[in-house]
């Protein structure tokens, strides 16, 4: 009975070795978190960030146009930059 329990722990030293050989040439790609600056205004609220497929971001957002009145604004970025705000919608 002893070898037989010499024999699963020896399998089990292996098999952890090779698991662990395993994770470690798995290919995960580095995250790289950068902060970047918002074109909403700091009164702003509610913004939605979407990612196309072709990398564009587009982040709307709604933002107050006077004194009763609220914009519905958006930016494009692409190129590490945010296009020039745009209103699509004005209302109360």
């Amino acid at each position: 009975m002893p070898n037989f329990i010499r024999a699963v722990q020896a399998l089990v030293f292996v098999h952890t070795i090779v698991a662990m050989n395993v994770l470690s040439q798995s290919a995960v790609p580095a995250l790289t978190i950068q902060e970047i600056d918002s074109p909403a205004g700091a009164a702003s609220g509610e913004p939605n960030l979407y990612v196309t497929a072709d990398g564009k971001t587009y982040l709307s957002w709604i933002e107050s146009a006077g004194e009763k009145l609220r914009a519905l604004r958006f930016a494009v970025r692409s190129d590490s930059k945010w296009s020039g705000t745009a209103d699509d919608r004005k209302g109360r």
